[in-house]
């Protein structure tokens, strides 16, 4: 990326397998098993381009505005996977803004939903060398005055300054990042929130540069749990009261976390001269590997050592009410726990109990500090040390505050993990549908043709069938030679090799060799016939096995060639030297599938009309080749014909709207009843099969 002054652009990356192709470029979306929602406008039809250097900013501020102009109730942004999106600062919200700190922004939105296996690219390197002016680096994913926020799966990299920055909002339930960022980049907090109440954070991967997760003022009911922190300065409250600001801080729960080579672990932070309060804050279960201050409460907080004078009489932000139940692990430091209160109005009703650090360093140890603190103490190695503090030591004792904390706590939770109502959603890299089959089948159709016609060359032998010089391409390619061009033009093996090694001839067949008939499918009667149908194979065959599975396609692909195996059968002259080769009937057999299924699933296509031209005029074209002299069109028909009411039987897909439950996405719920197929697709399905046993 260029210097952040002459070129502010942000790459956001996602990283799983594109979603399932559409058919002849048809723009086909899996709405059929989309995650409960009614309206999805994917960012693609907007006009992003998504190759990481066009700047896909207008194209998303689009689809945002598309997605909140619906007027539906369960709108869809869609990010697809496998494409790199270039974007300029962005806000997302209800009315025009510009906010240069922050890239992208969301705004004022209710129920908003992000989920997905994509990734955030910040791209922060060179902006990190402005470490002296931070406020200058912006952001990189900002949520301002959201309700009910879930934040899900997504991977956050190399933000300038904080990677998430959630303000001023109301039950917010952030889950599986994974947000990394350099341990020596400076200010890439991991999730940094303030003025937000009832939030819940599990199940979370932070290594950054600073904070992990850092805790600002007016923050109310926070659960904190399964979060994994190391490079970075721990899970911090605060910093709290910086210019004589008032703060308030309450009902804080982290529990089961492990730090990891972190500068801290839980870290309390506040600078002289605030005011306001910092109370009934709860860390339990965490595990320490080699953090520096595993515990720490820090009054005197200074991010620039030397530049914040003493102010014994100054004001303080209130800490009280903090409980530490079972730290266990190793400090990389000599000081393991640190409490460090104010000298105005110190630090009451702090709780130690079954504390368990030492050094992880071989054959050092490991001690403790206070000033200005009131504790009550239970198991703890170290030993902690009040010189200049108050220690009562005692057994843990539950009290009526406990029971009031935990309750308060539980409470809060019960409104953020309550289910969610409708919304808008943004979904990165995320398939709204069950995923793709595995492709296995038709490549090795592929590979059997292949190796079919290399066998049925080696068996034709030209060289010693045909007078000197007049096999193709003799002196190159010998024994696997080609029939002169007069007999064959497609460049391929003569008749009488055709018939030897299973072409169809109906003499034969009605003589018993009825095998004739499945046999013929893999053969081709030259090098121009193989490739044609090798191409119509790889770019229909794959995507309808994708999509559809190879059982169902492998069951089409036979019964189709079958179908044009005995028009072409009976359409044959018994009394002429005449050989058919099959394959064509059981590809084209394949595209009369796709109309069908186009028919049948017409719900599922966007641009309908102009898909289905498309689709004919590739038809029509493919047909027309049977028109070449030597070509059998008897065998092309009669796969088309078979592969159309055959697709109509085994390719039909739920109707726009229905939802299976199982691809519903956590947290969203659908209240929306559909049958699963609607009337027209059950009535072809009934008369193609039908037709299909009476044929």
């Amino acid at each position: 990326m260029s210097k952040p002054e002459s070129s502010p652009l942000q790459k956001i990356c996602t990283t799983l397998l594109v979603l399932s192709m559409a058919y002849c470029g048809s723009g086909l979306q899996n709405y059929g098993t989309g995650p409960g929602f009614n309206y999805v406008v994917n960012v693609m039809k907007m006009g992003a381009v998504g190759d990481g250097r066009k700047d896909d900013s207008q194209a998303f501020l689009r689809a945002w505005a598309a997605v909140c102009g619906a007027n539906k109730t369960a709108p869809l942004l869609l990010i697809p996977a496998g494409r790199t999106f270039l974007l300029k600062p962005v806000k997302f919200q209800a009315w025009k803004g510009d906010d240069r700190q922050n890239w992208l922004v969301f705004e004022n939105i209710n129920w908003l939903k992000i989920d997905g296996n994509g990734q955030i690219d910040g791209q922060g390197a060179s902006w990190w060398q402005q470490e002296s002016e931070p406020e200058k680096r912006p952001a990189a994913l900002t949520f301002n005055k959201c309700t009910n926020l879930r934040l899900n799966q997504l991977k956050h990299i190399n933000s300038p300054r904080n990677h998430i920055t959630v303000t001023g909002c109301r039950n917010v339930v952030i889950s599986h990042l994974n947000i990394t960022a350099p341990g020596s980049s400076p200010n890439t907090d991991g999730i940094d929130i303030g003025q937000t109440r009832n939030v819940y954070i599990h199940d979370c991967n932070i290594e950054t540069g600073d904070d992990c997760i850092a805790i600002g003022t007016e923050s109310f009911n926070f659960k904190i749990s399964h979060v994994t922190c190391g490079p970075g300065h721990g899970i911090s409250i605060g910093s709290l009261g910086a210019n004589g600001a008032m703060a308030r801080v309450k009902n804080i729960n982290v529990s089961d976390c492990s730090f990891k080579g972190s500068t801290n672990g839980a870290r309390i932070k506040t600078w002289q001269g605030g005011s306001g309060f910092a109370k009934e804050i709860y860390f339990q279960r965490i595990h320490l590997d080699a953090v520096a201050n595993p515990i720490i409460i820090d009054q005197y907080y200074c991010p620039v050592p030397g530049n914040c004078p003493n102010q014994t009489s100054a004001s303080a932000v209130k800490v009280s009410d903090v409980f530490y139940n079972n730290f266990e692990g190793t400090s990389s430091s000599e000081k393991a726990i640190i409490l460090n209160c104010s000298q105005s109005i110190g630090c009451d009703n702090l709780r130690l109990t079954d504390i368990f650090i030492k050094s992880s360093v071989h054959g050092a140890g490991c001690q403790s500090s206070c000033l200005n603190a009131q504790a009550t103490v239970s198991n703890s190695v170290p030993a902690i040390d009040l010189a200049a503090g108050q220690l009562i030591i005692g057994n843990f004792v539950k009290t009526k505050f406990d029971a009031k904390f935990i309750q308060n706590t539980i409470s809060a939770l019960s409104i953020v993990d309550s289910p969610p109502r409708t919304g808008p959603a943004v979904v990165m890299g995320y398939r709204t549908g069950p995923k793709p089959w595995c492709t296995w089948l038709m490549p090795m159709v592929f590979l059997s043709c292949i190796a079919m016609f290399i066998y049925t060359m080696y068996v034709n032998n030209c060289p010693d069938n045909i007078w000197v010089d007049k096999c193709v391409l003799e002196k190159q390619l010998g024994r696997f030679s080609f029939e002169p061009t007069n007999e064959n033009p497609l460049f391929g093996p003569s008749v009488a090799t055709l018939r030897k090694v299973g072409g169809l001839d109906r003499k034969l067949v009605e003589q018993g060799e009825r095998w004739r008939l499945f046999s013929c499918m893999f053969l081709h009667s030259g090098v121009v016939h193989l490739l044609f149908n090798t191409f119509a194979l790889l770019s229909t065959g794959i995507q309808l096995e994708e999509e559809f599975g190879f059982l169902k396609v492998g069951i089409l692909y036979v019964l189709a060639g079958l179908g044009g195996s005995i028009l072409s059968c009976l359409r044959q002259d018994p009394t002429k030297d005449i050989v058919s080769i099959g394959a064509s009937g059981a590809l084209f057999g394949l595209m009369g599938s796709m109309l069908s299924e186009f028919i049948t699933n017409w719900s599922s296509y966007s641009n309908k009309c102009f898909q289905l031209m498309m689709l004919l005029v590739i038809i029509c074209l493919n047909l027309l080749l049977g028109l070449i002299p030597g070509v059998d069109n008897t065998a092309h028909l009669g796969g088309f014909i078979s592969g159309f009411f055959l697709g109509f039987v085994l390719l039909i897909r739920p109707q726009h709207g229905y939802v299976d439950r199982k691809y519903v996405l956590p947290g969203y719920e659908t209240t929306r009843h559909k049958s699963k197929y609607q009337c027209h697709q059950q009535l072809c399905w009934i008369t193609s099969f039908v037709i299909l046993i009476a044929g």
